[in-house]
């Protein structure tokens, strides 16, 4: 009723005030409508995953919403109408029953009431992480694996590609909702911008603990070419050409870091040597073949460039704009 109104009205106006969601849930309580009550502590919990208020509100919620979609609520005694409930913990257990929302609030507020016995336990702050990112609530997963990683000394590097990827994935979120609220070109790029710099940041570190590890070495040269720091990618690129899994894209990049100083020789052989290594013509061999044919042409040697452009049109005339280059070059001779 009118509990109601307003405090949706407070809610359009102030969605972050978790006091007038508490306010709103317990209203909707008050009127039954039990599944707008769950889906408010839940919107709480989005919030502030440690509300302890709010995760045993969306609890007992979500059991009275069971009961009346279950036309259990007239039932003498209620646990009767549950014998099923043990079925459904051994399969859960058994891994055959997706989380549901209840659950995972159910074992969230087990897991916080153990993590206050046991602070310094990374396991739980861990668990504590994965489950909040199941539950969509990003920004707290994102919190729990820093604080989990933070308390291994940063040493876990499971836990920094966590911390690394939820960085990322809210600057996604960021850009999704700049691009629906029209912003512009000048917007998203500082978003870029973050996240070519947050790539970068991590990066180094994890160069700086594993200075041997040459994937490490090779994310650490893509990720400098993407900042343009071409001069400075250079050693990293030629470390990780020793690793055989990287060493075609990192002869590309290297191409590239020579590249865009103008060192067109130089550039052109790392982009010769990845195109005769690769035996498939598949994406990366693509790109190498398609860069040493810029690098030729800028370099005043057009037959060869058109030479290396007629071996990707002859498989994929799609490709960029190999089809014109090609047929262009016919359409002048004719």
């Amino acid at each position: 009723g009118t509990a109601i109104f307003a405090h949706e009205t407070v809610r359009v106006a102030k969605p972050q005030d978790t006091g007038n969601l508490h306010g709103l849930a317990k209203a909707y309580i008050a009127a039954k409508q039990m599944s707008k009550a769950r889906d408010t502590y839940q919107a709480i919990l989005n919030l502030n995953s440690a509300d302890g208020e709010a995760l045993k509100g969306m609890k007992d919620a979500s059991a009275l919403v069971a009961t009346q979609e279950g036309g259990w609520e007239k039932s003498s005694d209620f646990r009767e109408s549950l014998k099923s409930k043990e079925e459904s913990l051994a399969l859960e257990s058994a891994g055959k029953v997706v989380k549901t929302a209840e659950a995972i609030v159910e074992q969230l507020a087990r897991l916080h009431d153990q993590f206050e016995k046991e602070p310094q336990n990374v396991n739980l702050a861990k668990q504590i992480a994965e489950l909040c990112e199941l539950q969509g609530s990003f920004d707290h997963a994102l919190q729990w694996f820093q604080f989990a990683y933070d308390l291994t000394q940063k040493s876990d590097p499971t836990l920094e590609k966590n911390v690394f990827r939820l960085r990322l994935q809210q600057l996604d979120v960021e850009q999704d909702q700049a691009r629906a609220s029209g912003a512009g070109s000048a917007a998203l790029g500082e978003i870029e911008a973050r996240r070519k710099a947050i790539t970068l940041e991590s990066a180094r570190e994890r160069v700086a603990r594993y200075p041997n590890d040459l994937n490490y070495r090779f994310e650490l040269g893509e990720a400098l070419v993407g900042n343009g720091l071409y001069k400075e990618a250079v050693p990293e690129l030629q470390q990780a050409l020793r690793q055989p899994s990287v060493r075609h894209k990192a002869l590309i990049l290297l191409g590239q870091s020579y590249h865009r100083r103008n060192m067109l020789d130089l550039a052109a052989k790392q982009y010769a040597a990845a195109a005769s290594e690769i035996v498939a013509m598949d994406a990366t061999k693509k790109d190498a073949i398609y860069s040493l044919g810029i690098a030729l042409e800028e370099m005043g040697k057009k037959p060869e460039a058109l030479d290396e452009f007629k071996k990707i049109y002859e498989i994929d005339s799609q490709y960029r704009d190999v089809a014109e280059r090609v047929e262009s070059a016919y359409q002048r001779t004719s």
